[in-house]
């Protein structure tokens, strides 16, 4: 969802997608985006429209325009006079609740509002507000976060909110909209900027490397070591999950900050290991501060399922000389095979060199 101040201002940023995804404009849609969703992006707009406003007449013919363009999207035969049946199809569209909008072909990727949809409206699947307008009266901005904090499914275990505008003043005014709304709670929704949860990153890898130095003399470790291993990498795989969200992050790696990917991996399988041995091992949990969290999911790596199909295409690929083949492309050749994701792949979204607030 994107959120603008007016209305002319949401027609505007409805204008532009329209050239973007008619390739009329200098912004383009990455092709890796395409090659999956070929639709994409699939957008509409909703707004209040007045006859005794003063600009009623402009707003009206861009509303029927707008309507036009869903109209020919789904099918639909929406006009000015049927516009409160349009907001509530259009909620119910967002919402996907209905199995009639699980199907690609029937969903949105994004809606542009100016105040409808930012009350009032349930949809689990919505991952990200989007917000260009400076910060609103408190209930108003706990009411518009609270559209996105649903979760949903692996791909959504919290929501975003990305603020165009003013960062510093929309980070206090939520601040002060949870002290006020959380019975006089102090805790901040808002993530840590790039330079903390770097200089945290970096500490968590420290710690791991503390922790245990290598990650083949996990198995040799007491019960006691084990656990604070698990909870060494759960902080770490948090974080790394965290700083990738960041624009910053844009041309690093892992081996940046002293751990290259065959030691992540080997972490990363050392700590399953451990993880099903503590499990198994029916230990009483005891609280202590040493103590992994045992509902954690992991958050930082990609996984694939190895059938036939995959193999026969990984072979297929290799034979024909084509580019390297990392694991990215390997999940992307899964997903070619297994035929387009019906729910959006989680996108994480910024405009700074900050990521999204996060509300979990």
């Amino acid at each position: 969802m994107l959120t603008t101040d007016s209305i002319p201002h949401a027609q505007i940023y409805y204008s532009l997608l329209k050239e973007v995804k008619s390739g009329n404009a200098e912004v383009k849609i990455d092709s890796e985006i395409l090659k999956h969703l070929p639709d994409f992006p699939k957008f509409a707009i909703t707004y209040s429209v007045s006859e005794d406003e003063e600009r009623s007449v402009v707003d009206q013919k861009l509303m029927q325009e707008s309507l036009d363009d869903y109209n020919e999207m789904f099918g639909t035969k929406f006009d000015m006079s049927q516009i409160k049946a349009y907001n509530t199809e259009l909620s119910d569209r967002l919402a996907r609740k209905q199995n009639k909008y699980k199907a690609r072909s029937e969903q949105l990727d994004l809606v542009i509002v100016v105040d409808r949809l930012l009350t009032g409206f349930d949809s689990p699947s919505l991952s990200t507000v989007f917000v260009d307008r400076d910060p609103m009266p408190l209930h108003n901005t706990i009411q518009m976060f609270s559209r996105t904090n649903r979760l949903f499914d692996q791909h959504k275990p919290a929501g975003q909110i990305v603020t165009f505008r003013s960062a510093d003043l929309w980070k206090k005014t939520v601040n002060d909209a949870l002290v006020l709304y959380s019975d006089g709670g102090e805790a901040s929704a808002v993530s840590p900027d790039w330079q903390k949860t770097e200089t945290a990153f970096t500490e968590a890898i420290r710690h791991l490397h503390e922790t245990v130095t290598e990650p083949d003399l996990v198995p040799a470790l007491s019960l006691a070591g084990k656990k604070r291993f698990a909870k060494a990498f759960q902080n770490f795989d948090s974080l790394y999950a965290s700083i990738r969200s960041f624009t910053c992050w844009a041309g690093k790696n892992i081996t940046d900050y002293g751990m290259t990917d065959k030691t992540y991996e080997e972490y990363l399988g050392q700590y399953k290991n451990v993880m099903a041995e503590l499990s198994k091992s029916g230990d009483d949990v005891d609280n202590s501060e040493d103590d992994p969290d045992y509902e954690y999911r992991l958050k930082s790596f990609d996984k694939s399922t190895i059938d036939y199909e995959y193999i026969v295409a990984l072979i297929q690929e290799y034979i024909s000389g084509g580019k390297d083949i990392n694991l990215f492309r390997l999940q992307k050749m899964e997903e070619e095979i297994n035929g387009v994701h019906q729910e959006p792949q989680r996108i994480q979204s910024e405009t700074w060199c900050s990521h999204a607030e996060t509300l979990e």
